[in-house]
């Protein structure tokens, strides 16, 4: 079975961003046990949070402000799915940290 993106939400966020990607993912997909390397716009995520063959929830990593790319996992495997592959692809947006003035 092939590993697979369907739907990542949100696409855009800043560090610390909580981003949950559904589609078909390890174990059941792309023969391996595990998840290994996650990353949005080609930035590490800072943790793997949940992981199942149908849901990730991960921790974006220090992204760039503007940095755009696609969303990529990768199994123990070597198995792999990156949305810049979807037609059409979904991207995920690095954004500026908003900022308190004032409580």
């Amino acid at each position: 079975t092939v590993m697979s993106l369907a739907v990542a939400r949100p696409r855009q966020g800043q560090t610390g961003t909580r981003v949950t990607l559904f589609g078909s993912f390890a174990p059941n997909s792309g023969g391996g046990s595990t998840n290994v390397n996650v990353t949005l716009a080609g930035v590490p995520v800072q943790q793997i949070v949940y992981d199942s063959d149908g849901t990730l929830i991960v921790i974006a990593g220090d992204g760039a402000q503007g940095k755009s790319g696609s969303f990529y996992v990768e199994a123990d495997t070597g198995a792999y799915v990156d949305s810049i592959n979807n037609a059409p692809p979904q991207l995920f947006e690095y954004t500026k940290p908003g900022v308190i003035t004032a409580l």
